[in-house]
């Protein structure tokens, strides 16, 4: 501290160097600045700054921290304590874990000097995150019955597996008789969005147990349910969320099958008699190929024969020596030109060459010279074979 005298005239000199320093003592700092809170997985962390007058030198920090609400609980009342953490030195932030998921936390802050704790700051509350969908227990496959008029109904339950679950959903997905159901959860939306995948209703657990008509053309929780069409397959599924804080976490279980007025019973009968009809005819069409080829291979078959037949015998390339028409006396002269001249009586008794005046007519006699012309090809060779019999 140095110190200095002024007048009329102005401001004299300062007092001799080294000045004089004396330290006051210390005081409760006053309260830490911008407290934040930031929601994790089962815990929060918390952040600050340094008190705007610190009064003395921080030794530490205290947070403090309880529950204030459970969206899940309607029947939680919190209370007035609070759970102290000790930060150690100027430290300005620390996690707060081993919470309870989907629950409302108030939180403060406060500083402390030599002299004590100072003021405390602002209380922020924050929630911590929900459960993720796979901690949620998975429904199982809507139980659906029939409602007087023949409407498909589901019953709901107060009765919940997990404490943070806070709302019942319903999803109604229409499905082609021959298509696949969906194996993985879809991202449903309202059905002004998607009239053919939406959710049909979001009930919250204050009102379980309930009866839910689907298609009854009602709100539930901004959601319309909207009627079901005529002949129409649809999937219904259910689900669970935990919403808080603006967070959810949702998870569906697996359809249960809906058919609306005009659709045969079961899909499945559907798929399986289309798939009978479908082999039907493909064994019809093996078949025909089978009757095809077989008759195609006996045809070739017979063809061949006759035309070996035909190589290896004459008789059925000149008609002189065809069994069904000639006679065994019947004589043919050598002189004759390259046209066969056959005998049209073939009798025994009587014999006549209406074609060549040397055929012989009289075939009795023993003493007489016969000829008989053996032709091997009348269209090829013409070669002739000549025989002498006694």
């Amino acid at each position: 501290m140095q110190v200095m005298a002024e007048t009329i005239h102005g401001v004299g000199d300062s007092s001799p160097v080294p000045p004089v320093v004396r330290i006051t003592s210390e005081g409760i700092p006053s309260e830490p600045q911008a407290l934040t809170v930031s929601s994790r997985s089962k815990s929060l962390l918390i952040t600050w700054k340094e008190p705007r007058y610190s009064r003395g030198k921080i030794i530490s920090h205290t947070l403090a921290y309880k529950v204030k609400g459970k969206p899940y609980d309607r029947s939680f009342q919190p209370g007035d304590s609070f759970t102290i953490e000790k930060v150690a030195g100027a430290s300005l932030s620390f996690e707060l874990d081993d919470l309870e998921p989907a629950t409302l936390y108030e939180v403060y802050v406060v500083a402390s000097t030599s002299k004590g704790e100072g003021d405390s700051s602002q209380h922020v509350e924050e929630f911590t995150e929900p459960p993720a969908a796979d901690e949620l227990p998975k429904p199982n496959p809507p139980v659906i019955v029939s409602s007087p008029d023949g409407s498909p109904t589901i019953q709901f339950s107060d009765v919940l597996e997990s404490p943070y679950i806070t709302h019942i959903l319903v999803a109604v997905e229409e499905r082609r008789p021959l298509a696949r159901r969906r194996r993985q959860q879809a991202a449903y939306g309202s059905y002004a969005e998607n009239a053919s995948s939406y959710i049909a209703a979001n009930i919250s657990k204050d009102d379980l147990p309930i009866e839910l008509t689907i298609g009854d053309n009602e709100t539930y929780g901004h959601y319309h349910n909207a009627p079901l069409k005529d002949k129409a397959i649809y999937d219904i599924r259910t689900g669970v969320e935990s919403n808080v804080g603006g967070k959810k976490s949702t998870l569906f279980g697996d359809p249960s099958e809906v058919q609306t007025a005009g659709v045969p019973s079961g899909s499945i009968a559907t798929v399986v008699g289309s798939a009978v009809g479908a082999t039907f005819v493909i064994v019809i069409v093996i078949i025909l190929i089978i009757i095809f080829y077989k008759r195609r291979s006996d045809k070739s078959a017979t063809t061949k024969s006759k035309g070996k037949e035909s190589d290896s015998s004459p008789h059925y390339q000149n008609p002189v020596f065809d069994p069904s028409k000639t006679d065994v006396h019947t004589y043919q002269d050598l002189h004759t030109d390259s046209h066969t001249y056959q005998g049209i009586n073939t009798d025994a008794q009587s014999y006549q060459n209406y074609a060549d005046p040397h055929t012989y007519q009289d075939l009795k006699k023993p003493d007489q010279e016969v000829i008989y012309e053996d032709v091997t090809d009348a269209m090829n060779g013409d070669y002739v074979n000549v025989l002498k019999k006694n």
